[in-house]
């Protein structure tokens, strides 16, 4: 039975079920340094998607209209809080879109939580935690199956559990459960009291009494949670943390998302071993991941392929780009990660003939970093080795080095299109008069190593932090010029893709520390970013823009002299518009930009191109229509079958009519009996119309005058089936007498299946039953002993 506002003592479950969401997805603050900014809205949003749903139920809309209404309320709540203005125009239409990317995007990169001030990913968990709530309510009040709504709770609580690195607090599993076992009782409560009073109770007595469906509930259910709780407390297993939603030290270095951990490791006091490398050389560079992708908002490693075949065991697949002939050598390398080292990449030199470390790491074809096949799988306490690739690179050799493929150049020279004009305008003035893509690369590096231009700091102002389109702007603009190697490496990533140079960024370790002869050892003070551009028949080459103060030499290839650029723009107020880059002179052409939304934060009035406000009345206009097509379907249905039935099989389509009525109202059409038998069953069915009561009587005592029209029907269908020579029938008078019968059965069912058998016939999903054949259609003797001598062979 639908749950509606036509009570008030409904008006509990209502609210209690708004509550137990907003305590449910408390579980949720580990995704964001700032809960309050999604807390705060939902306190507002989940009350709203109730009362909306519960002001449907009142005006008797049928199930699709409910949700319909709810969901527009949640888009209204979105664009109200998201949006650019406070009605759903174009413009704030496309800043929620622009916004809930960024938000998805910044999900995908970020390790738990987000930081506020690198990225708001509010609009995406309201709107998760919203459409969560959508399902809670239809459980609960809509179709009023309260135990059914523990499913959605339970999934907005797993999600946490199996994301999050930390615990989330047994407290806010205890406060969800209390408020589920709460709207257990509530709906047990409605359920007794509408049984009446006890029976041998006084008749001005109180209902039947509640405690008892509700004390078992939720004492039973309590006991439930507190075991949920308690046991896990008594099993021996290592790390168990139920109270607590923090987990690690500083002896701790973790990397899931190279960019964004670097800077955590960097700046911790302690300097935690992390890395023991043994060979013949000093290893330098070494990689933990390329990051490929700029979205506008932070460097990703985007896509990785990474198959069974491509386990890291032997020999890898030659760089991309790397030309065979190049004089090389190799040499063996042993290493040995530190248990405190939980990276779910592995740590390379930049080219590696081959790896030894087992089936759990594989390799991309592309990329060629190896990443975990089993996110809980990491590097802590591994052991592995593998055959560098030592290639010497000249200077003459970059010099001359042919262009990049197209292929190439479209996939790792792209920038977003809201890409600020100051880093195009600035990367064109630094490398003004260099001829090639070689020495334009030099000069951008020797720019950002002036001590001039960039001090190098891990603790540059807040507006430098992260490496999207705002930090970068600001790190490049006279005000700014501080930051630590992230900044620097994206930076010069993204100057070089502006002037048309594939570019990528790498996350691994720059020197290591010589501990015994030919054993070095990285620490988290080692960890590092760079750039790495591409240059055909040397492939993917490394760059050091960041200053002496932490990166005290250059790669070997980079050491020639450019002319310094004469002088540079400043930044001001119209610098900060967004611009297509210009391409490099004699160098590849400016690669495709990658589409990105344009900037919507304020706008002012709606530009011109499609009229996105029309999807409003669109949607209402689609949910209006989906909830009328059944029951117009089923109306064109009897009035075809009337309109078409042949003369002399009248009675059977008054037969088939009858049939889909009973499977309407959710009756049990009797198969195979006679039109006698099936009459009699009919019969039983029959109650008062217009009664309204919500168990009403039914008979042919409670309905003679329909019980005596279905006789003249079950005589007409047996005169038409069996008569030598069946009478002719008039149909409009048939029609009234199936019409009359049809009211009768549909009086006969509760209030719920009569609105049902109205909007959502159930016959329409079923095929219409096959007329039996009349007595001027019946086979001959002959005929028939044919037709049975057939169906026996």
């Amino acid at each position: 039975m639908s749950l509606g506002l036509n009570r008030t003592a409904q008006l509990p479950l209502l609210v209690v079920t708004a509550l137990t969401s907003w305590l449910t997805f408390l579980s949720w603050r580990g995704f964001t340094d700032q809960p309050s900014d999604y807390l705060m809205p939902l306190a507002v949003g989940l009350p709203l998607v109730g009362l909306a749903g519960a002001l449907a139920r009142v005006a008797r809309f049928p199930l699709p209209l409910v949700m319909g209404t709810q969901l527009l309320t949640i888009f209204a709540i979105v664009n109200v809080g998201w949006g650019s203005q406070l009605l759903p125009t174009p413009s704030s239409i496309r800043t929620v879109v622009t916004r809930l990317d960024e938000a998805l995007t910044a999900m995908a990169d970020f390790a738990a939580p987000v930081p506020s001030n690198e990225a708001q990913i509010a609009v995406a968990l309201v709107l998760f935690a919203l459409l969560l709530h959508l399902l809670v309510d239809l459980f609960a009040l809509t179709l009023g199956r309260v135990p059914l709504a523990g499913l959605p709770l339970l999934a907005a609580y797993t999600v946490p559990v199996s994301v999050l690195d930390g615990a989330v607090p047994a407290t806010v599993f205890l406060l969800g459960g209390a408020g589920f076992l709460l709207m257990l009782a509530i709906q047990e409560g409605l359920r007794v009291t509408r049984w009446g009073r006890a029976l041998g109770t006084a008749v001005d007595s109180t209902p039947a009494s509640l405690y008892p469906a509700r004390r078992h509930p939720v004492a039973l259910g309590a006991a439930a949670l507190l075991a949920a709780v308690a046991l896990p407390l008594a099993i021996p297993t290592a790390d168990v943390d139920l109270l607590s939603g923090t987990g690690g030290d500083d002896n701790q270095v973790t990397i899931t998302n190279p960019i964004t951990d670097l800077r955590r490791d960097l700046v911790r006091s302690a300097e935690v071993p992390l890395l023991e490398v043994r060979g013949t050389s000093a290893p330098s560079y070494y990689r933990i991941a390329a990051l490929t992708r700029y979205t506008g908002a932070t460097w990703t490693p985007g896509d990785r392929d990474l198959p069974s075949e491509n386990a890291a065991i032997g020999d890898l697949p030659t760089p991309t780009g790397l030309d065979t002939t190049l004089e090389s050598s190799t040499s063996r390398v042993e290493l040995t990660a530190t248990q405190a080292f939980e990276s779910l990449w592995l740590p390379t030199p930049l080219r590696a003939k081959s790896v030894d470390a087992n089936e759990d790491w594989r390799y991309d074809d592309t990329v060629l970093d190896i990443h975990s096949a089993d996110n809980k799988v990491n590097t802590g306490s591994l052991s592995y080795s593998l055959e560098k690739l030592d290639v010497e690179i000249t200077a003459d050799e970059l010099e001359t080095a042919r262009p990049a493929p197209p292929s190439l150049v479209e996939r790792y020279a792209g920038v977003p299109g809201d890409l600020p004009r100051l880093v195009t305008e600035l990367a064109t003035a630094v490398t003004e008069g260099e001829s090639t893509v070689y020495r334009k690369a030099v000069a951008l590096q020797q720019w950002f190593r002036d001590p001039d231009n960039f001090t190098y700091s891990l603790h540059p102002d807040e507006q430098s932090f992260g490496n999207g389109n705002d930090a970068l702007e600001h790190f490049l603009s006279p005000d700014g010029r501080v930051g630590y190697c992230e900044q620097f490496a994206s930076a010069m990533a993204i100057m070089a893709r502006s002037l048309g140079i594939p570019a990528r960024v790498s996350v691994g370790f720059l020197t290591a520390d010589l501990r015994a002869t030919n054993r070095w050892e990285f620490t988290s003070h080692d960890l590092h970013a760079w750039p790495e551009l591409y240059f055909e028949g040397a492939g993917w080459v490394a760059f050091e823009p960041t200053p002496a103060s932490r990166a005290n030499s250059v790669p070997e290839y980079t050491q020639v002299e450019v002319a310094p650029p004469v002088n540079t723009p400043s930044a001001d107020p119209t610098q900060s518009e967004t611009a297509e880059p210009t391409g490099p002179t004699q160098a590849p052409s400016a690669a495709p930009r990658d589409p990105a939304p344009t900037d919507t934060a304020a706008p002012t009035q709606d530009e011109g191109g499609f009229a996105w406000w029309l999807i409003w009345p669109v949607l209402l206009v689609v949910a209006i229509l989906g909830s009328l097509a059944p029951r117009t379907l089923r109306r064109r249905r009897r009035e075809r079958r009337w309109a078409r039935a042949p003369q002399g099989s009248e009675a059977e389509f008054a037969w088939a009519e009858l049939r889909d009525t009973v499977v309407d109202v959710g009756r049990s059409w009797p198969e195979g009996t006679s039109p006698r038998v099936t009459g009699a069953h009919l019969r039983s069915w029959l109650g008062a119309p217009g009664n309204t009561s919500v168990r009403p009587g039914t008979g042919p005592q409670v309905a003679p005058e329909a019980a005596e029209a279905l006789s003249e029907i079950v005589a007409i269908v047996e005169r038409s089936r069996y008569a030598a020579r069946p009478e002719s029938v008039e149909v409009a008078g048939l029609r009234a007498l199936t019409e009359q019968v049809a009211e009768s059965l549909a009086a006969g069912v509760t209030p719920r299946d009569r609105r049902r058998a109205t909007w959502l016939p159930r016959s329409l999903w079923r095929r219409p039953t096959a007329l039996a054949p009349t007595s001027d259609q019946m086979p001959s003797h002959e005929e028939s002993g044919t037709q049975s001598d057939h169906l026996l062979t």
